[in-house]
């Protein structure tokens, strides 16, 4: 709304609409990871390791929102995001897409200046968190008494 308004703001992090497309991204990559535990793909010959937990017409149907899902959602989200930094590149000259790559902004006026907190051993915390995040997908799947590996 403030390129309509004609408004300059910068952020050093997301924007508020920017900040609703990472949580839309994030409930759109965890609704496709869950309906992919519960397919089942290619006339059964490969299923998600916690079909043994639904009936196969639950699984089908399951399979077909997958499938729906990514296409009609997930990848919208993403035309969506790409198509939102690209304009913010060319028209508000916010070099966002470099911002991701190398982890910084040049210096400016950002909105949320005040916010900022540096992190120590950035790379060791998402590490960590892909960790964590690991162990959370496989120790659910294995609890399920799904399998890993077929």
């Amino acid at each position: 709304m403030d390129l309509v308004r004609g408004k300059d703001r910068h952020f050093l992090g997301h924007n508020p609409l920017g900040t609703y497309m990472v949580l839309a991204l994030l409930a759109a990559v965890s609704t496709q990871g869950v309906l992919g535990l519960l397919a089942t793909e290619h006339n059964f010959l490969t299923w998600g390791p916690l079909t043994h937990l639904i009936e196969d017409a639950v699984s089908e149907r399951l399979t077909h929102l997958h499938s729906f899902f990514f296409y009609n959602g997930l990848l919208v989200l993403i035309g969506l995001h790409i198509a939102a930094n690209v304009l913010y590149a060319v028209f508000k000259r916010d070099p966002l897409i470099k911002a991701m790559v190398t982890g910084t902004k040049p210096a400016g006026n950002y909105e949320d200046e005040a916010q900022l907190e540096i992190v120590s051993a950035p790379l060791l915390r998402a590490l960590a968190c892909l960790v964590v995040a690991a162990a959370m997908v496989l120790g659910s799947i294995l609890a399920l008494g799904g399998k890993l590996f077929y």
